[in-house]
């Protein structure tokens, strides 16, 4: 079989002058994926980045005809030596120069190398070249599929916004950019692209995902899913959005008395739970339905309250009540 390779392998080369080659070189031609260069004593790398041992080898290039093993182990059972030179000569279609951009996660930076290249062996590393937008949006895609949306630093407004827009989503509201983690990767040249023409920051990464929403849709989001909720005159809440099955807003139980519509926001396509307090802001219970609570399970909340925080503000019919925080004396009723 070895000979009708190098038979081959020789009645196709255009090279005339290549049956005075040394054994070295004709084998090269009938197996050139299996020159390999000496990594260590009796170890040799191949070009196609396979291991090879092979106990009686010195030169520091070789081809080795026969082998054995797996790609992860091989044993070289003959090898016969050639040069570097020889290597460029006959196989000057193996040798490449190639960028490589890898995307650091952990910082949002980018890193280029550059380096000659003996099909997959690093022959000699040369200067780096700034990477293009479009070798930085690679080295981000590679990321991506191992890793997700978490690879890209999104800032605390930035999921807020995400998460509202896949909640919109949720409710069967049309009309705005998806906010659904598989879909930002999906889409992620139309919206990311623009933005690589250097490290990716967190600021960059929020003007990138910020800039997919035009006015009337930021202004429009803004009415459908604000940030803050006003309740009565004079109190808001915060409304979190990290749950895009259930928006929530929270505050001790006592912030809520007189409450008995349910809290909703999305033109009321979207109700709002609320988890109530303790006076050590521990959680009691959630709820989307208030009036029912204050009917219901208040009463056993209330007798379990009262022994435990007596200067609070724990009145039998909380849905007619008026919200306070007051203690001792100033608490209402006393």
């Amino acid at each position: 079989e070895i000979e009708t390779r190098v038979h081959r392998a020789v009645s196709n080369t255009q090279n005339e002058s290549v049956r005075n080659h040394s054994i070295g070189e004709l084998l090269s031609l009938a197996f050139p994926d299996r020159i390999g260069r000496k990594t260590g004593i009796g170890s040799y790398e191949l070009i196609t980045g396979s291991s090879v041992i092979c106990r009686e080898c010195s030169s520091e290039w070789a081809v080795f005809p026969e082998m054995s093993g797996s790609d992860e182990r091989l044993i070289g059972h003959s090898a016969e030596p050639l040069s570097l030179e020889e290597i460029r000569s006959l196989h000057p279609g193996l040798f490449n120069i190639r960028n490589k951009v890898s995307y650091q996660a952990e910082t949002g930076r980018f890193r280029s190398t550059r380096a000659e290249y003996l099909d997959k062996l690093v022959m000699k590393k040369l200067s780096a070249e700034e990477p293009t937008a479009g070798e930085r949006f690679e080295a981000v895609k590679t990321v991506l599929r191992k890793r997700g949306l978490d690879a890209l630093p999104i800032s605390k407004t930035g999921r807020n916004l995400l998460e509202r827009l896949n909640m919109l989503s949720e409710a069967g509201i049309t009309g705005f950019p998806a906010g659904q983690p598989e879909l930002l990767i999906a889409g992620l040249e139309d919206w990311l692209l623009p933005w690589l023409n250097g490290d990716l920051s967190t600021a960059i990464l929020g003007n990138a995902l910020d800039a997919r929403l035009n006015w009337e849709q930021k202004s429009r989001l803004e009415s459908l899913l604000p940030r803050r909720i006003l309740l009565r005159p004079g109190q808001e809440k915060s409304i979190d959005y990290s749950n895009p099955a259930q928006p929530l807003i929270r505050g001790r139980l006592q912030e809520f008395y007189g409450l008995k519509a349910p809290v909703t926001i999305a033109d009321g396509h979207i109700t709002v739970a609320v988890e109530l307090l303790s006076p050590a802001m521990r959680p009691l219970q959630t709820t989307s339905d208030l009036s029912t609570f204050w009917q219901g399970s208040y009463s056993q909340i209330r007798a379990e309250m009262r022994g435990r925080y007596p200067k609070h503000y724990w009145p039998e019919d909380p849905s007619k009540a008026e919200p306070s925080l007051a203690t001792g004396k100033n608490r209402p009723g006393s």
